[in-house]
């Protein structure tokens, strides 16, 4: 995951990129604290987003500047 997310950001700021923007579950927490370990804030809660396993699950909307 690390390498891959290290790419991306590499590639966004060879490209220009000034933000990058995601979503990640909530329940998630190695993706929320690999992402945040990179820079990522919580710009948001987005409730009930998706449904599995007939429960209703969170998403975390997250955003990385770039300089």
């Amino acid at each position: 995951g690390k390498t891959l997310v290290k790419s991306v950001i590499h590639w966004a700021r060879e490209c220009g990129v000034k933000k990058i923007e995601l979503e990640v579950g909530e329940a998630n927490k190695v993706a929320v604290l690999l992402y945040k370990s990179f820079g990522f804030f919580s710009e948001g809660l987005r409730q009930k987003t998706f449904l599995k396993n007939g429960k209703y699950w969170n998403t975390i909307r997250m955003s990385l500047f770039i300089d």
